[in-house]
């Protein structure tokens, strides 16, 4: 999002951040992801998790019927 009037003219609700992330592929069925991020807007919020400090794991696994 670039601004170059130095305005902040967008929603409310928009999120805007940077960050990296790891993707690990350990089988066919089964993928782990890390993800850290910066936000570039200021967020009031009073909840204080592991994601509103930038960090998301997750553990996905696929069973095939």
């Amino acid at each position: 999002m670039w601004n170059s009037s130095g305005r902040e003219d967008f929603d409310t609700q928009t999120l805007v951040s940077v960050g990296a992330g790891l993707r690990w592929e350990m089988s066919d069925r089964v993928t782990a992801s890390f993800y850290w991020g910066i936000p570039l807007v200021d967020v009031n919020s009073r909840q204080r998790t592991w994601q509103e400090k930038g960090l998301h794991f997750s553990v996905l696994s696929r069973f095939y019927f």
